[in-house]
């Protein structure tokens, strides 16, 4: 079954949604199958809840990207076709704004810091041309508790309010990842800048990541991290 072309307003935000054939359709299924199957029970749970903004996000980037309007393939894009993936930390700007392999930052005690920014901070970064994100949730790698307390989101003119994340559960998950759901979030390939701040009540170096999907060109989600962003 098909997906038409629509809109998607989320916050002060009207996104174009393109449209997805039957077949395209039929990948989006599998894929979205296999990425809940590889997941902890609070990131399947948080992503089962938003399964139809995903579907509206990978819309959004088909309509955004460069070159526009490519075939979706799910988990087996070609180069110049859609996928979809996990999103890595050398999918972002973390720090210094420049992609990162790791998801280490360095932060002070209790003073908001620059995160997800751009090079000499104070602004966001604009994401590659072959690729966008809908980020759903924060999760950590620290130990044995998370190192970030609150976070601040702000994608082209639309602010965020700060979110407290101290409570950011390990719960049941199997892999030991802690996880917080958050706002869910579109940025768009080549218009849209993300930024965000990160506070910490202690300091230290925080492995805090992001939590979402990369929707891109298979040429740049099968990349290693040397990959130089088009913008």
């Amino acid at each position: 079954m098909s997906t038409p072309a629509g809109t998607l307003t989320l916050y002060d935000r009207t996104y174009n949604l393109a449209a997805l054939d039957s077949t395209e359709m039929t990948y989006f299924n599998n894929a979205f199958a296999t990425i809940l199957g590889t997941h902890d029970s609070v990131e399947r749970e948080i992503l089962q809840d938003r399964q139809s903004l995903v579907l509206a996000a990978v819309q959004a980037v088909k309509a955004a990207v460069y070159p526009a309007n490519p075939n979706f393939r799910g988990l087996e894009p070609g180069d110049m076709e859609l996928g979809m993936a996990e999103i890595r930390p050398v999918h972002t700007k973390i720090g210094n704004g420049s992609p990162q392999p790791i998801w280490d930052f360095t932060i002070a005690a209790q003073t908001w810091t620059d995160w997800l920014v751009a090079s000499g901070g104070g602004v966001g970064y604009t994401l590659d041309k072959r690729f966008g994100q809908l980020i759903l949730y924060a999760k950590s790698f620290d130990t044995p508790v998370p190192l970030a307390s609150e976070l601040w989101f702000k994608i082209g003119r639309t602010q965020l309010m700060p979110m407290d994340i101290r409570n950011i559960q390990l719960l049941d998950n199997v892999n030991s990842v802690p996880a917080f759901p958050l706002p869910s979030m579109i940025v768009l390939p080549s218009v849209d800048q993300l930024y965000a701040q990160m506070w910490s009540d202690y300091g230290g170096v925080s492995r805090l990541g992001i939590g979402g999907l990369t929707i891109g060109l298979g040429a740049f989600l099968k990349s290693q991290p040397s990959l130089t962003w088009q913008t």
